[in-house]
């Protein structure tokens, strides 16, 4: 097993969850007291929300900054795999879809 996760609820303090993956412990807030769907993005900002990659580009740019991953996976499976959906990815991207051949195709 490489992670276990344990709970802490005290009275009259803020439930507080600790995460530990591959050896590295990690503290996780409280849960937010607000719906995030209806802050603005000036308002998630100062929250210090980020976003989840919006593209499998994206993600996989997180994922090859990650020394949690690097740890996790080993050197070299952790290399190939960034490298195979690099490939994945440029493969992906270069893809002309039906909905595009709808929308621009149809003006010529």
């Amino acid at each position: 097993m490489i992670g276990s996760l344990r709970g802490r609820i005290a009275s009259k303090t803020p439930p507080q969850l600790t995460v530990e993956v591959a050896g590295v412990g990690y503290e996780l807030e409280a849960p937010m007291d607000s719906n995030l769907y209806h802050l603005t993005a000036e308002e998630r900002r100062e929250r210090g929300i980020v976003s989840l990659p919006e593209t499998l580009g994206e993600a996989i740019d997180e994922f090859s900054r990650s020394e949690l991953m690097r740890r996790a996976f080993g050197d070299h499976i952790f290399d190939a795999y960034v490298k195979l959906k690099r490939a994945e990815w440029d493969d992906y991207r270069v893809q002309l879809t039906q909905w595009e051949v709808d929308r621009y195709l149809s003006v010529l």
